[in-house]
């Protein structure tokens, strides 16, 4: 079964088999209220049907700066070098949160409205190892974007990439995403992702 393999700069910081997996998935995602510019996840699992499901977290919630060139590879038969956490045992450090107050979506979307914003969108390039490449910029609006990274056992030979972004009307009203990459990498070949901006 194929891997994939995560980096920072030149620096893996994971390797997973997808071997027993039904879902693996690279995810950066950033929004324009965020105290952080993006954040970095690499999380999946095996969902079995009618059977006990099993989500394991890779890495979670890092901080990914201006400038860091994030890589994914797909490689072949190579073994997982970083055992992923439950999420029991992902947060088992984190102090119990407060219950939430329960809130209509309407107010969760005004509440984000009036958020003061932190930055006016997002400019990134994606370039992948067989020479698909896109440097763009979020659209005036947008209010978050998400570089994915997803393989599925459904597909088992290639994995899917997408960059896209939405504004908050767009995500309130369950519109689609704006796309601006999409593309599939397949063993031995890698796809890129940097925010410049």
């Amino acid at each position: 079964m194929p891997a994939l393999s995560l980096s920072i700069d030149g620096i893996t910081l994971a390797t997973v088999s997808t071997d027993g997996l039904n879902v693996l998935n690279v995810r950066v995602g950033g929004t324009v209220i965020a105290d952080a510019l993006a954040d970095l996840d690499m999380s999946g699992g095996a969902y079995p049907d009618g059977g006990e499901s099993t989500h394991l977290i890779w890495i979670g919630n890092q901080t990914v700066q201006a400038g860091q060139v994030i890589k994914v590879t797909m490689l072949t038969d190579e073994p997982t070098i970083r055992a992923g956490k439950t999420i029991d045992e992902f947060f088992a450090e984190d102090e119990p949160a407060p219950p939430a107050e329960a809130k209509s979506t309407s107010k969760i979307f005004d509440d984000l409205r009036n958020t003061p914003k932190r930055r006016s969108g997002f400019s990134f390039r994606v370039e992948s190892s067989a020479g698909k490449r896109v440097i763009t910029s979020t659209r005036p609006g947008d209010f978050s974007f998400d570089f994915s990274v997803l393989w599925d056992s459904w597909s088992p030979d290639c994995a899917k990439v997408s960059v896209h972004s939405c504004s908050l009307d767009e995500l309130e009203q369950n519109s689609p995403m704006h796309d601006f990459f999409r593309d599939r990498i397949r063993v031995g070949e890698s796809i890129e992702f940097e925010l410049t901006a």
